[in-house]
């Protein structure tokens, strides 16, 4: 079992990844977005094959993980409503128990003409990072079954968030069912297929 500081290691880890999966994406220079969706899920499977946090520790040897084909229409900018105020609410997590987070603010896009929003939430209220837990059509089909996520870096005041579907990721409980993961709002329950990122 692990305990929570272990887990928001891992939540924090995960997030740095994330983050410098953004940078890179906003600063390609032109390159090719294929190519660099590319490094960067090379760089997330050397992490996930040597480091002694990996959930593969202890278990088969990691190979390779599955993904979606990169699509730059799953790549949209959204708008960020902020609440009046954030409110704590308790998220479910994967072993029955709750965890306290704060709703923050909801992320308004657009996906082949159609709008839809997600609800981000912290950890904590000076956290930088939004966490976007969310489900989709293909869910428990070609995607993990509880869900993925999104880590967004967030400065406070900023109006649009960067939402790239590309780079969705499973919990580490889909690995290894040692691990605790949180689980998405219902609200976030998405009615259209998310083709991109990782798959089962």
């Amino acid at each position: 079992m692990f305990n929570s500081s272990k887990i928001i290691y891992i939540f924090v880890a995960l997030a740095l990844l994330a983050i410098l999966s953004y940078v890179v994406l906003t600063q390609d220079g032109g390159g090719k977005y294929a190519d660099t969706i590319a490094e960067k899920r090379f760089v997330k499977e050397k992490f996930l094959r040597d480091s002694p946090d990996s959930p593969f520790k202890g278990k088969a040897k990691f190979k390779t993980l599955a993904y979606f084909q990169p699509i730059e229409a799953y790549k949209v900018q959204a708008r960020v409503e902020l609440l009046d105020k954030p409110v704590p609410t308790e998220v479910k997590m994967s072993k029955g128990e709750t965890e306290v987070y704060l709703c923050y603010a909801y992320l308004h896009f657009e996906l082949s003409g159609k709008k839809y929003k997600l609800l981000a939430l912290r950890r904590k209220f000076v956290d930088p990072i939004l966490w976007v837990g969310f489900r989709d059509a293909t869910t428990g089909t070609e995607t993990y079954g509880a869900g993925r996520y999104l880590d967004l870096a967030y400065r406070n005041g900023q109006k649009t968030v960067l939402l790239d579907f590309n780079l969705a990721y499973n919990p580490y409980c889909a690995y290894n069912d040692a691990f605790v993961c949180p689980l998405p709002p219902q609200e976030n329950i998405l009615p259209v297929a998310i083709q991109a990122g990782e798959k089962l």
